[in-house]
């Protein structure tokens, strides 16, 4: 995709996520969430469920907290918000 051209938008990127966290492949997440901050992307709703969803299967509890703290109140709905607690 990248190679022809063509930049993953938000939607694009959730489909990646969620399948790096089904594979609980805690390296390809990374590089994905590394990849979402330096294009700007926004993290908000489905990417951000997604984020915070391949870093609790990965086992980071830690990473999913923190990227939860870096997000407004209104980015993070009552199941996600819950989810850590």
């Amino acid at each position: 995709m990248i190679v022809n051209g063509v930049s993953p938008d938000e939607i694009t990127m959730v489909s990646w996520v969620s399948a790096s966290a089904k594979l609980r492949d805690l390296k390809m997440g990374e590089a994905l969430h590394l990849y979402i901050e330096e294009k700007n992307l926004s993290i908000v709703g489905n990417l951000l469920n997604c984020l915070v969803d391949m870093y609790i299967k990965c086992g980071k509890m830690e990473e999913a907290q923190k990227l939860l703290d870096r997000c407004g109140a209104d980015d993070v709905d009552v199941v996600l918000g819950t989810t850590l607690n």
